[in-house]
């Protein structure tokens, strides 16, 4: 038995049930389990991801050389890509700091899909190196989470 006070009445409490009611409430398996699937999902999310770079990359010098552009533009575009990462690594990590990284993450994987896609369907070279550029974005903040 414990005894308490509060607002000059004595309560009396017994301590036997307590401890099984915090036990229960706080369930360290329901815990795992939410941090198993986020951490599934963030594989997932970088799985896609990764595929979609690996399918991608091979494909960029014979594109560009069908198109009749030199490894320049290849160049131009990889040069991109690294000031776009060098620009936007702290703020994306700020933003999702600021909103959370869940919806950074859904966001991101949408940006990485359609700057995909852009790359499949376009053929201006400018349009390339700029898209190459603003592909970073997407693809950090699903690495910094």
């Amino acid at each position: 038995m414990s005894t308490a006070v509060l607002e000059q009445e004595t309560v009396n409490v017994r301590l036997e049930g307590v401890g099984s009611a915090i036990s229960s409430a706080a369930s360290p398996d329901g815990q795992s389990r939410s941090i198993t699937v986020a951490l599934m999902f963030l594989i997932g999310c970088v799985t896609l991801m990764m595929t979609g770079f690996a399918i991608i990359m091979p494909v960029f010098p014979q594109r560009l050389q069908a198109l009749g552009l030199g490894p320049e533009t290849l160049a131009l575009m990889e040069g991109a890509f690294g000031l776009g990462m060098f620009l936007f690594s702290t703020p994306m990590g700020t933003l999702a700091s600021r909103i959370g990284r869940k919806p950074i993450l859904f966001i991101s994987l949408a940006g990485f899909i359609v700057t995909n896609l852009l790359l499949a369907f376009l053929n201006v070279p400018l349009l390339f190196i700029l898209i190459r550029f603003a592909k970073f974005p997407f693809l950090c903040s699903r690495l910094d989470a």
